[in-house]
């Protein structure tokens, strides 16, 4: 986690529950996404317009 420690987001294509709580723990804002490409996501996320996956968040 001190990788992340300068982060307020983290963008993925899906997440642990449990990776996505630390994150939240620590003030980072986890979003899960279907938007396959990163840039676009960046993009998308900066103009508000980044479609999110609330609760898809794997169960293992």
């Amino acid at each position: 986690m001190d990788a992340l420690k300068d982060c307020n987001v983290i963008i993925s294509g899906g997440m642990g529950w449990r990776f996505a709580e630390d994150l939240k723990a620590r003030n980072i804002h986890p979003i899960i996404t279907t938007e396959e490409l990163a840039d676009k996501a960046v993009e998308f996320y900066i103009k508000g317009e980044l479609k999110t996956e609330k609760g898809q968040f794997c169960q293992h």
